[in-house]
């Protein structure tokens, strides 16, 4: 049996250790198997086989596949094949050993409630979410390069209220803005960001393979170069525009920078974190309680790369494995992963809505805001009707969308069509 190496099961974190799941199960299971192959008793039964040993070939599995880091109080990175590997050899130590059940139920709720994370300020989240309809997704993506100054500068002058941006980390260690994980896609450069310094970033051009497809009389498309998260911040500020981070790592260093960031400009009701990783979302909060988070999500995430869910992430029987993680993680997204995090919003992507799941949501607490929408009536029908805010690629709908609502009103003013309403109502 051979095991493919870790960088395929590497889902929201960049460490370089060697953490494969089924590295690790099989390790176990044979390592288990191989000791018990040295009792000698005919009518051996796995009932018997002695505890000790057996929480000593756990353990030293476990100890291979959660390393500990240990360096200025840094929290361990976690992802999912350590989980998965974790979960698995907790069932199966429960199922050999049933009279565990009880005590491990009992210290999972312990520690479920001793982890958890608060939540934040009401004020906060009210002013937050009172200012927040429509979002430009990377800021106005189709007229300017996206996570670029100017991007945002016409997403403002669209008329959105909000804008939302990737953030990446440097080699050295700096925040700035890109959405893949590396350079080739938006820039003039290639590889990874996270093998770049600060200084190389300085001759990337984020308008190199940009192509504009909206039309109107915008400013032409200038080399620019990529944004550091604090400048955005700034200008954010400065310019009164609410942000949405999207955060796809949770390294110690890149916490700390955007807990920082928001205590110097006390961002507190004017930012939030967005992750689809709940790890991710996790210890941002950890490292300060006091930022409003939500959990991006959509249907099977982990198993495929896009929303038409077309193209498998992996293949054979480990995209089986992650199509269940995607059946478990939605289920406990509508149940309890949001209040565990300490969650303010779920931010859904624009096919899993309807009025019954913002419904269900808002009577958990919990806001809803949609990812990416396009459309024009589909903008209306979820700010109009549901009363929801959007992230948009084109801010500059907004006007269309309100020329839109002033033809329905003119429209239904009519006579005949108001006569007909009252009929069909009687």
């Amino acid at each position: 049996m051979s095991f493919e190496g870790s960088q395929g099961w590497k889902l929201g974190s960049r460490d370089s250790e060697g953490d494969n799941a089924f590295k690790y199960l099989h390790d176990f299971i044979s390592e288990y198997l191989a000791a018990r192959v040295v009792d000698s008793s005919p009518d051996f039964r796995i009932q018997k086989f002695p505890i000790k040993v057996t929480c000593q070939i756990a353990a030293r599995q476990l100890q291979k596949a959660f390393p500990i880091w240990i360096s200025m109080g840094q929290q361990p990175t976690p992802t999912l094949p350590k989980i998965l590997a974790a979960s698995a050899i907790a069932i199966a130590l429960l199922c050999w050993f049933p009279f565990l059940i009880p005590a491990a139920v009992g210290g999972a709720v312990l520690a479920v409630l001793l982890l958890k994370n608060k939540p934040c300020d009401p004020k906060d989240v009210r002013k937050f979410f009172d200012g927040f309809r429509i979002g430009g997704h990377r800021g106005a993506p189709k007229s300017f390069p996206e996570n670029g100054m100017a991007g945002f500068i016409q997403a403002k002058n669209d008329g959105a209220d909000l804008i939302e941006f990737d953030v990446a980390l440097t080699k050295d260690g700096e925040a700035v803005l890109l959405h893949d994980d590396d350079l080739d896609r938006t820039t003039n450069l290639s590889g990874p960001i996270r093998e770049k310094t600060l200084a190389q970033l300085a001759r990337a051009n984020i308008s190199a393979n940009f192509t504009r497809t909206t039309k109107g009389n915008l400013a032409p498309v200038e080399n620019e170069g990529i944004p550091k998260l604090e400048a955005v911040v700034k200008w954010a500020v400065e310019n009164n525009m609410k942000m949405l981070f999207d955060v796809k790592d949770s390294d110690p260093e890149l916490v700390k920078i955007i807990g920082n960031l928001f205590e110097k400009y006390h961002l507190y009701d004017k930012a939030i974190v967005c992750s689809f990783y709940p790890w991710v979302v996790y210890f941002i909060k950890q490292g300060n309680q006091k930022i409003l988070s939500g959990l991006t999500w959509r249907q099977k995430f982990f198993s495929y790369k896009d929303i038409e869910n077309t193209s498998p992430r992996y293949s054979g029987l480990k995209h089986y494995i992650y199509v269940l993680i995607d059946i478990v993680h939605v289920f406990l997204l509508k149940l309890v992963t949001p209040w565990f995090l300490g969650a303010d919003l779920l931010l859904t992507n624009n096919l899993d809505i309807s009025k019954s799941f913002v419904m269900e949501q808002r009577g958990r607490g919990l806001h809803v805001a949609v990812w990416t929408v396009n459309d024009i009536a589909e903008m209306h029908w979820m700010l109009e009707d549901l009363s929801i805010p959007i992230l948009t690629d084109y801010p500059s709908y907004v006007s269309k969308m309100t020329h839109l609502s002033a033809i329905r009103e003119r429209d239904y003013a009519e006579p005949a069509l108001q006569s007909a309403a009252c009929s069909s109502s009687s």
